[in-house]
């Protein structure tokens, strides 16, 4: 990028030059380094457009950011809360210490750690030293390297070693190498026309990247990510994980209705369907998505039908403003962040099928938010880190309901079993331990069943009602099941 000091991830600018200042245009999303106007008189440089951050020798900086002759006076000018006689020591909130001055922070006292002048209270515009601006506009370490890896989103811990390449490109040793195949959904080819693996959510067969079908009979769930275990349910619920309490493995999900929301100065009501806010867009972490008749949607709360005449609406791709130039929802395809009330920023996102990343997602590797349609958003884990992808929903009428099958790739036709189990004429053997949900091979139990647990002797027994010899593991007991007592014994 050009004026650029340091990258904080593909395109974007961490640290503009001396004398350029990182500038947010809000009708495509992209960022830039934009020359300052600098003329103050004996002036090195400047943060803002004639703001000086520091003098000449000789001339000391003043609040207003001035190169002034002599020495700073000693006195604790405005915005500063302690000083010597020569300089600020600490500023007053909503100030910046730069050079022993205090300068009145852009954003009015922003929210962002180490930040020293802001957009609007939770983006920043330029990090303190030793701090870089992240594409989610938050302060991160600043790297001691500028990454050297071409087609690299993100360098690990060196110029020379990439975290995160590119889309369109795969890591390949220390370089990210383009893919060399035009097969739909292939992550890495093996030449022009072979595909070698394929995205999270799909399988090779016959050199074309199928979509996995997982058993999925779990009511309001559109995408299971394993054998029933949903990665997505439907509008207005959440997945509940069911988790064997000894070895924390997944047997099972479901989906629960949000009944309510969460987070937020007040609770949302006037609501008809709740679900997850996206990050940046609500002070609510569960809010609103369609609200009843006659009310309209407002960063997740319901307010009463607003007359929108009565306001003015000067906000590029508003549809209507809830006060003068404060728009209450953006157009198809943009976003208005609670920050950012004065205007509507267009979608983007780098990861495949996915219509969102939101810029106010402190660090680390770009998440999605909102996917395409006809596309489940699924959280996983990549290079170690939490991020949600977008995996194709299965078709519709295409089934997986074969005991024991990990996922077909057509209708109840399995590719794979699931652990402990083998495959032979579209059918799926496994262990004949009675209560047992994953076998280790055909002849023993690997975890079993809610409710039960796995015993030395390789069967899977209830949980509740043990022997009174069992419960004097946990103390003076007299009646237990197998992870707790449930009675006391009564002293003699």
């Amino acid at each position: 990028m050009a004026n650029c000091q340091f990258c904080s991830y593909a395109n974007f600018c961490g640290l503009c030059n001396t004398n350029y200042i990182l500038t947010f245009n809000s009708q495509t999303s992209q960022s830039s380094c934009l020359q300052l106007n600098c003329t103050i008189p004996n002036c090195v440089n400047c943060y803002q457009n004639n703001v000086c951050s520091a003098c000449n020798s000789g001339f000391y900086l003043s609040t207003n950011g001035q190169c002034l002759n002599g020495t700073a006076p000693n006195t604790c000018t405005a915005g500063c809360l302690a000083c010597n006689s020569t300089a600020c020591s600490i500023c007053k909130f909503g100030y910046n210490l730069q050079n022993g001055a205090c300068f009145f922070n852009n954003g009015n006292g922003t929210t962002v750690a180490n930040c020293q002048s802001a957009f609007d209270p939770i983006n920043c515009q330029l990090c303190n030293t030793g701090y870089v601006v992240s594409p989610s506009y938050q302060c991160i370490t600043a790297p001691t390297f500028n990454c050297q890896v071409a087609n690299c989103a993100i360098c690990s811990t060196s110029a020379n070693s990439c975290q995160t390449c590119q889309i369109g490109f795969y890591p390949n040793g220390a370089a990210c190498t383009a893919l060399q195949c035009s097969i739909n959904n292939c992550l890495t080819c093996t030449d022009a026309s072979n595909c070698q693996t394929c995205i999270d959510g799909y399988q090779i067969s016959n050199n074309t990247c199928m979509p996995k079908y997982y058993p999925c009979a779990i009511q309001n769930c559109i995408y299971c990510k394993s054998p029933n275990v949903c990665g997505q349910c439907a509008p207005g619920f959440s997945v509940s994980l069911q988790v064997q309490q000894q070895n924390g493995v997944t047997v099972g999900s479901s989906c629960v209705q949000i009944t309510s929301s969460v987070g937020g100065v007040t609770s949302v009501t006037n609501c008809q369907t709740f679900g997850p806010m996206i990050p940046g867009t609500s002070d609510l972490t569960i809010g609103c998505i369609t609200c009843n008749q006659n009310y309209i949607n407002v960063g997740g709360y319901c307010v009463a039908n607003i007359t929108q005449v009565n306001y003015q609406c000067n906000i590029a791709n508003c549809v209507y403003c809830i006060q003068n130039n404060i728009c209450g929802q953006c157009a198809t395809n943009y976003t208005s962040y609670i920050a950012a009330g004065s205007y509507c920023v267009l979608n983007y996102s780098p990861i495949p099928n996915c219509l969102l990343t939101p810029f106010t997602v402190a660090g680390g590797s770009p998440t999605c938010s909102l996917c395409a349609n006809g596309y489940a958003l699924v959280s996983g884990i990549v290079n170690g880190n939490s991020v949600n992808t977008c995996v194709k929903i299965p078709a519709s009428g295409v089934t997986c309901n074969i005991t024991g099958c990990n996922y077909c790739i057509q209708d109840n036709v399995c590719f794979a079993c699931i652990s402990g189990y083998s495959k032979s004429n579209n059918t799926c053997s496994g262990c004949s331990v009675q209560n047992c949900a994953i076998c280790s091979n055909n002849l023993n139990c690997q975890t079993c069943q809610v409710g039960y647990y796995l015993s030395t002797n390789n069967t899977c027994l209830s949980t509740g009602n043990q022997p009174t010899s069992y419960c004097t593991k946990f103390g003076n007991c007299s009646a237990c099941n197998y992870y707790a007592c449930t009675q006391c014994a009564t002293s003699g």
